[in-house]
């Protein structure tokens, strides 16, 4: 594993703030993230990819996948099942994307990291609480628009 990914993934997981995290691969490898480089306060386990469908429903603060190969419609029904169910945030780890198009992340809601030192890997990132921000009109205040209230009656 690239040593600045590997600072990236363990700063994340300090600023973000995760107790709770659920690491999945294509293999089983710890090799991504070690109980030797965290902080006891947090509790992580490891899965493969395939082992995501049988987990019940339980709720991780954040899930990292890293995936060998690009995404395929078995890993986006994962990705899918790790975002709407198992894990508030969600950090994606795939091979550099110069052959297949980001879109299929693009399109489950993630926004791609730009990492400098870390060529070799494309890195998105889901959190519903910047996925999607409340617009203005979507507020209580100008539903009835009450300056109106007066003018105009139909």
């Amino acid at each position: 594993m690239n040593p600045s990914l590997k600072n990236f993934l363990i700063s994340r997981l300090k600023k973000l703030e995760a107790e709770s995290i659920l690491i999945v691969s294509d293999t089983r490898n710890e090799s991504v993230i070690s109980k030797n480089d965290l902080p006891a306060q947090f509790k992580f386990d490891f899965l493969q990819a395939q082992e995501v469908d049988a987990l019940k429903a339980q709720r991780y603060d954040l899930g990292i996948v890293v995936l060998d190969k690009n995404i395929s419609t078995q890993n986006g029904s994962m990705l899918s099942r790790l975002r709407d169910v198992l894990t508030r945030r969600l950090i994606v780890v795939a091979p550099d994307m110069h052959d297949a198009p980001a879109s299929n992340f693009l399109a489950l809601g993630m926004i791609k990291i730009d990492l400098e030192h870390c060529p070799d890997y494309t890195i998105f990132e889901y959190d519903v609480a910047i996925y999607k921000s409340t617009p203005d009109w979507l507020s209580a205040d100008g539903w009835a628009n009450p300056d109106q209230w007066e003018r105009e009656r139909w």
